[in-house]
């Protein structure tokens, strides 16, 4: 399994403090982590779901299908990773030959095979397929995002109704079971702005960050 933080270079000025919170929180980290984003010599930005699809193809096509714990840039860690959960994670999903495999619960597990920390996403659920910490089988993922629209909305809503329509599993953690495999902001930028809590966040840990590149989120 490796990392893939799905992103884009307008979002570039979050990569730095996503890789020093990972060395903070998850230091033993054992899969390899890539950023994975636009070109930035394109005259047109790349869509999100068009990135995420290129990533599992190639991943399919140049990884020996490797099995991918999709991220986004701005999830900022905010205490220490689970490294034993991510790896139960990763059993539960192979057993299960299940398509992805939520290690954020938001939603978690509304099925169960009798198991306290796990369990399945029955179909016809509300962001059965979602853009929080998630493994994928590559294959699974790029027929979802090759097929679902473009953006990260769209990867939710039209990729949740898709996977109802496929034969795979989806399974999560169960959202009551403490404590989860890893915890984050969520998310970190809000609408192309920062969250105020990731400056905090990130001068606890004395993270320094360009922040003129964008506000701070104000909600209404």
């Amino acid at each position: 399994m490796h990392i893939a933080i799905i992103t884009c270079n307008a979002y570039k000025d979050a990569w730095d403090g996503f890789l020093e919170m990972q060395k903070r929180y998850w230091p033993t980290c054992p899969y390899e982590t890539l950023i994975v984003a636009d070109d930035p010599n394109a005259e047109e930005p790349e869509p999100w779901c068009h990135v995420l699809a290129r990533h599992a193809k190639h991943t399919m096509e140049n990884r020996n299908h490797e099995d991918i714990l999709v991220m986004q840039e701005d999830f900022f860690f905010t205490e220490p990773v689970r490294q034993d959960l991510i790896v139960e994670g990763l059993y539960w999903f192979r057993y299960w030959h299940a398509g992805a495999c939520r290690v954020y619960p938001s939603p978690g597990a509304n099925g169960t095979w009798d198991h306290d920390r796990w369990g399945f996403v029955a179909k016809h659920t509300r962001y059965r397929i979602n853009c929080q910490a998630t493994i994928y089988r590559a294959d699974y993922l790029y027929d979802i995002a090759s097929n679902c629209g473009t953006t990260p909305s769209d990867f939710e809503v039209w990729g949740s109704e898709y996977s109802d329509k496929l034969g795979d599993m989806v399974l999560a953690f169960n959202y009551d079971a403490q404590p989860w495999p890893m915890n984050y902001l969520c998310s970190g930028i809000t609408r192309g702005q920062w969250n105020p809590d990731t400056k905090r966040l990130f001068d606890a840990n004395g993270i320094v960050v360009d922040w003129s590149k964008r506000g701070f989120y104000q909600p209404s």
